[in-house]
C-alpha cells in the first residue's frame, strides 16, 4: 500500500462524529486528505498500474533511456479513478514545526482512495483516514485544514480490512 514520509499534504475536510462502543462514546474523525506524489508510487498498488496508466517518453531523455520514467498519460481524458479497499492499523503523523509539535495518530483506517493520474509523471491522490484522537488532537487537526503541511503515513503495521496478519 501507498506511504510517505515528510511529504506536502492538505487536509481538505474533517467529518467529527461520535462512536458508540457498548456504553462508551469515543471521539472519531474522517479526514479527507489531498497529495501529489511520483507516478512511482503506484507500483505500490499494483506493479501493472503504472504502465497501464503511463508511457515512456520514447526518445529517452536526457540521463538516456530511462525504462522507469513514464512521464505521459496514456489516456488523458480517462479521469479520477476509484481503488477500492481499506487497510488498518495505519500510523499518520502531522510534522508541525518542532518535533515536539508532530501530531502523531495512530491505528488510523484508511479507505476510499482515489487516483488522478497526470500528464508529467505526478499522481494526485485523494483518501480518507479515519482517526480516534483526543480532544487536543482534534484541536490541532482543525488548525491546519485547508493548509499545505508535512505528513508521514506508516502503512507497515497494516493489513486489508477482513484478513489477518499472521506474522
Amino acid at each position: 500500500m501507498i506511504d510517505f514520509q515528510q511529504t506536502e499534504l492538505r487536509i481538505i475536510h474533517v467529518t467529527v462524529r461520535s462512536e458508540i462502543i457498548g456504553d462508551d462514546e469515543r471521539l472519531a474523525m474522517d479526514l479527507r486528505v489531498e497529495m501529489d506524489l511520483p507516478n512511482t508510487c503506484l507500483d505500490k498498488l499494483d506493479d501493472n498500474l503504472r504502465p497501464s496508466l503511463f508511457r515512456t517518453n520514447g526518445d529517452g531523455d536526457l540521463l538516456g533511456k530511462d525504462a522507469a520514467h513514464m512521464p505521459h498519460l496514456r489516456f488523458p481524458q480517462l479521469g479520477p479513478l476509484s481503488w477500492n479497499g481499506s487497510i488498518s492499523p495505519v500510523g499518520f503523523v502531522l510534522h508541525l514545526g518542532t518535533k515536539r509539535n508532530e501530531l502523531r495518530l495512530a491505528d488510523g483506517k484508511l479507505n476510499k482512495l482515489r487516483l488522478v493520474p497526470r500528464e508529467g509523471g505526478t499522481c494526485g491522490l485523494v483518501w480518507r483516514l479515519q482517526v480516534h484522537p483526543s480532544e487536543d488532537e482534534a484541536a490541532k487537526i482543525m488548525t491546519v485544514l485547508k493548509h499545505t503541511i508535512k505528513g508521514t503515513l506508516d502503512t507497515s503495521e497494516a493489513s486489508p480490512d477482513g484478513e489477518v496478519d499472521d506474522e
